[in-house]
């Protein structure tokens, strides 16, 4: 039996990217719609970012992402919504 259940959902969000840590793989995001958004960056994202060294980030600055939202439920009916990065389009 598993312990916990699980559902997900792309979604796209338009914000201001508050915080960004290529070292440890952290990101936030403050939206109007959804509010504030703290997560990690895929994988493959991840990746990408640590082999292109011309990418730089200001902060704070708009962001129009697709984000991964996953809620997790467990076993004592508690839960929690952990969010993932999958990609971005920096600002022109």
């Amino acid at each position: 039996m598993c312990p916990y259940f699980y559902t997900s959902s792309i979604v796209e969000v338009e914000g201001v990217l508050t915080s960004i840590n290529t070292s440890y793989n952290k990101f936030r995001i403050s939206t109007t719609t959804i509010g504030e958004i703290s997560g990690k960056m895929s994988t493959e994202m991840f990746k990408e970012l640590k082999k292109n060294n011309n990418l730089q980030f200001r902060v704070p600055s708009a962001i129009k992402a697709m984000i991964k939202k996953e809620f997790v439920t467990d076993y004592l009916e508690e839960y929690y919504e952990r969010y993932t990065l999958m990609q971005f389009e920096p600002p022109e």
